[in-house]
């Protein structure tokens, strides 16, 4: 009842007072309960997301939220407005889809399609973060709008890469190089992290070879990465790993590379 005025009110007026109130987080079941027509098809697509990302957050009803991401942001159609929505803003709804099923349900798929199509001019570390919230969904990791952007970040990081904290590539090379469409983006990162290979830790390099081994044994990455074991293993400067670790670097090796010597012996 305190929002009817907005019937009447400009899309942009309308967003921009709704807007204002989620973040103050003034009367939010009202807000929630105006995203309705006539208000919500007149709120530009843009203002609707960051509207949405900011009521996800908080949750203080999905009333009004279904209606909005099942007619303006789920809907193919919405695509294309979707991809010209800020990228800060695409990736703040997707990190909602984290704490709010309704969100990852109804925009998460959507939302990665629509990034797909304009994924080559975004930043990379927008690419990885991205890419990296679609892989923890349950719902949209292997989806086809995911699977679109792995196979794009693939490409567009491939230039890139270097700009990108090595973390973060092991952190995309242990969560998306397992998902379909991934092999391309655990490549990328694989050839990275090789040449930083020296700077890992013996902690940060056994998940490194159990990511990059689906790329086979003939991998110029997987290579790199069995140089650097042989080197560990037999260095008495460094420390040698624990049992277990070497245990588990003995189990993980044996399907992909049976009958590499230099490896075993080291081990």
């Amino acid at each position: 009842r305190e929002l009817t005025a907005l019937n009447l009110a400009h899309g942009e007026v309308a967003a921009d007072v709704l807007l204002v109130m989620a973040e103050g987080k003034v009367l939010l079941k009202e807000v929630c309960a105006a995203l309705k027509e006539p208000v919500l098809s007149r709120l530009p697509l843009p203002e609707l997301v960051r509207l949405v990302a900011r009521l996800g957050e908080l949750r203080p009803t999905e009333d009004g939220l279904k209606l909005a991401l099942e007619t303006r942001i789920k809907p193919p159609i919405a695509g294309l407005g979707l991809a010209k929505v800020p990228v800060a803003d695409l990736l703040r709804l997707a990190e909602v889809a984290q704490k709010s099923p309704i969100v990852e349900d109804l925009a998460l798929d959507a939302l990665a399609g629509a990034a797909s199509l304009a994924l080559k001019a975004w930043q990379p570390g927008d690419v990885i973060a991205l890419a990296l919230l679609l892989a923890s969904s349950k719902v949209a990791k292997s989806s086809i709008g995911s699977q679109e952007v792995y196979a794009q970040a693939a490409e567009v990081l491939a230039a890139k890469v270097s700009e990108l904290a090595t973390d973060k590539l092991l952190e995309a090379a242990k969560a998306i190089g397992p998902l379909e469409r991934g092999t391309g983006l655990l490549e990328v990162a694989g050839k990275e992290l090789v040449s930083r290979i020296k700077e890992l830790d013996q902690a940060s390099l056994l998940p490194l070879t159990e990511a990059v081994l689906l790329l086979g044994a003939e991998s110029e990455v997987v290579q790199g990465v069995l140089t650097q074991w042989v080197e560990v293993l037999g260095s008495k400067e460094k420390g040698l790993p624990k049992a277990d670790q070497v245990a588990r670097l003995a189990e993980l090796l044996s399907p992909v590379v049976p009958n590499n010597e230099r490896v075993f012996q080291a081990i």
